[in-house]
């Protein structure tokens, strides 16, 4: 299965990347926390350091950039949601272990179902809908207005 991402995934994961606090994964030497979450909102020059607003606004570009190259490359297996797999065009998967990957995580929230973005080695791979417990089927992400990160 290979796809282009609907005009729904596209917005929430393009939201996910500008605005979900960024969390620990398998984080290589590269990977600075504290620099990607500190003042997600609109950066001035009045609430971070040049180099804050440079590190941050790179790696989040990079990702934006891959997330624009990526597609569909499977559907979650459950059936009852609209995570997706993603991958760069005639990439392997990503979940191999490799020494040097940086790993982040990207969460919020949405109509009591958690939004996640996984990025591995700055390359989006999975994005996730965990529906609440007690909902049946998910058919869609939800929209982005109503998204709480």
């Amino acid at each position: 299965m290979s796809r282009a991402l609907s005009d729904r995934e596209l917005e929430v994961a393009v939201e996910m990347i500008r605005r979900a606090q960024v969390s620990a994964g398998l984080n290589g030497p590269s990977a600075k926390l504290p620099d990607l979450n500190r003042n997600r909102g609109p950066a001035t020059r009045k609430n971070a350091s040049a180099y804050q607003l440079r590190a941050r606004t790179d790696r989040r570009t990079v990702w934006a950039a891959n997330l624009a190259n990526t597609v569909v490359s499977a559907a979650c297996a459950c059936g009852t949601c609209p995570s997706i797999a993603l991958a760069l065009p005639g990439d392997t998967p990503r979940y191999a272990y490799d020494a040097e990957r940086s790993s982040f995580i990207l969460d919020a929230v949405a109509d009591s179902a958690i939004i996640v973005l996984f990025i591995e080695n700055d390359v989006p791979v999975y994005l996730e809908l965990v529906p609440p417990f007690n909902a049946g089927g998910v058919d869609e992400f939800p929209s982005i207005e109503s998204m709480v990160f």
